[in-house]
């Protein structure tokens, strides 16, 4: 029978020996998992079309504007398909936060702006809240001039809606909508962001109570298509009265009668 330093010994040597194996099993994985991943790739007939192809394959393939889920998915199939969603910056230009958890969006946010390589961006905010809206807007500092796009949906979550001020440069077309009684867009931030979004074609106010006390009146040279929702009485033609639009093509309004009465009648 063995001694017990004997024994102690032998387990030793045994426990070394598992761990040098170990090590050599995980390097043959690795191998393995490189050599496989090298067959497909010359496979794939993904690899065989010109990236122009490819790419456009890919666009076709994803709703607009394009989920986190399905945009996860392109660079897990394989290298040759990460190495193509990568390569194709309009991949990323259509940015929501639909789905995602409001606390991982602005890292979701900086992560589909790099991507984008500096292309234009279309961007929609519906789930933000309190804690993420400040958080989410400096993610976008230094990329506002590329939002072309903007629609903003404020929901019951959002309970103290105050965004920062960037000139939105190159925006053109801008949906603001506070469905939720009791919030509303700050007047000055509304103003501000007409004034500094020079390109601006088309804007839509929904449910956005507009009240612009101290606010200066704004001429914008650009806008062609105006849309205001239901808002509180008057409010509308407040909005108006601080608005000169000799570009406007198309004005439409879903005030209710009485501030369609009040519109009228005001004093110009």
């Amino acid at each position: 029978m063995s001694s017990l330093a004997e024994l102690r010994q032998r387990i030793q040597l045994l426990s070394d020996a598992v761990v040098r194996q170990r090590e050599v099993l995980r390097d043959l994985e690795q191998q393995h998992s490189a050599a496989q991943g090298e067959l497909n790739y010359i496979l794939d007939p993904m690899t065989r079309l010109p990236l122009e192809i490819s790419s456009d394959i890919l666009l076709q393939s994803v709703p607009n504007p394009p989920s986190l889920a399905t945009l996860s998915v392109f660079p897990r199939v394989s290298r040759a398909w990460r190495a193509i969603s990568l390569a194709t910056p309009a991949l990323w230009t259509g940015i929501s936060d639909a789905g995602i958890p409001p606390s991982k969006f602005p890292k979701v946010l900086g992560l589909w702006l790099a991507r984008g390589r500096g292309s234009p961006i279309s961007l929609s905010l519906c789930d933000l809240d309190t804690d993420t809206v400040a958080a989410t807007f400096a993610a976008l500092k230094d990329d506002a001039e590329r939002v072309e796009k903007l629609d903003i949906f404020a929901g019951g979550a959002l309970s103290t809606f105050r965004l920062p001020h960037y000139p939105f440069v190159g925006l053109k077309s801008i949906t603001l909508d506070t469905s939720y009684e009791g919030l509303k867009f700050s007047s000055k931030w509304v103003l501000n962001m007409l004034r500094d979004a020079p390109l601006l074609v088309e804007c839509n106010l929904l449910y956005t109570d507009f009240d612009p006390s101290n606010a200066e009146k704004l001429t914008h040279l650009t806008l062609r298509r105006l849309r205001l929702g239901p808002h509180g009485l008057n409010s509308g033609h407040r909005l108006l009265q601080h608005l000169t639009l000799p570009s406007l093509e198309a004005f439409s309004s879903s005030m209710a009668i009485g501030d369609v009465h009040a519109l009228h009648s005001a004093p110009a």
